[in-house]
C-alpha cells in the first residue's frame, strides 16, 4: 500500500485510499487546482496514456 500522491507534481497527498485503490477506480488526485488544470482532460487520449504512465511507475507500487 502506498500514500497517494498528486497525479500531476507526485508529491505526497494523505487521503483516506492507498494509490492503487485510486488507481484502481480511474479517479484522478491533485494537490491544488493549478495541478489539475495542467493535468491532461479526463476521458482524452492523452489522459488515457498519462494515467497508464503513472500506474506503471515503481514509485506508486502498482502492479502490472
Amino acid at each position: 500500500m502506498t500514500m497517494a500522491k498528486c497525479f500531476s507534481c507526485l508529491i505526497s497527498i494523505p487521503m483516506g485510499k492507498p494509490m492503487e485503490e485510486l488507481l484502481a477506480e480511474g479517479m484522478p488526485v491533485f494537490c491544488s487546482h493549478g495541478c489539475a488544470m495542467r493535468f491532461p482532460n479526463n476521458g482524452t487520449a492523452e489522459f488515457r496514456l498519462r494515467f497508464k504512465e503513472l500506474a506503471e511507475k515503481k514509485d506508486f507500487g502498482v502492479k502490472k
